[in-house]
């Protein structure tokens, strides 16, 4: 299941977020929140049936920004990390 808890009508950075249904992906979603680029979306790869590459994919397929950045449900990225992606 991909869902999108950030969505954005032209986005500059899709990011992907593999993780498990017993995991808890807020913390990153909201660390992505509180950075400097406004135009992104957060496509959560929640599956336990699929490795984590083939949740990758899933959410790689689905982004629909040119610049797709992956990233861990247990990372918190710095403010400044989408607008290095992007």
């Amino acid at each position: 299941m991909i869902r999108k808890p950030r969505t954005s009508a032209d986005p500059d950075v899709s990011v992907v977020i593999p993780t498990l249904p017993a995991n808890d992906h807020d913390a990153v979603v909201d660390a992505l929140r509180e950075g400097t680029v406004e135009e992104f979306e957060v496509l959560v790869v929640d599956d336990a049936d699929l490795d984590i590459c083939e949740a990758r994919n899933a959410g790689i397929e689905a982004a629909t920004a040119d610049v797709v950045a992956l990233t861990d449900d247990d990372c918190r990225p710095p403010p400044e990390w989408l607008a290095r992606v992007r």
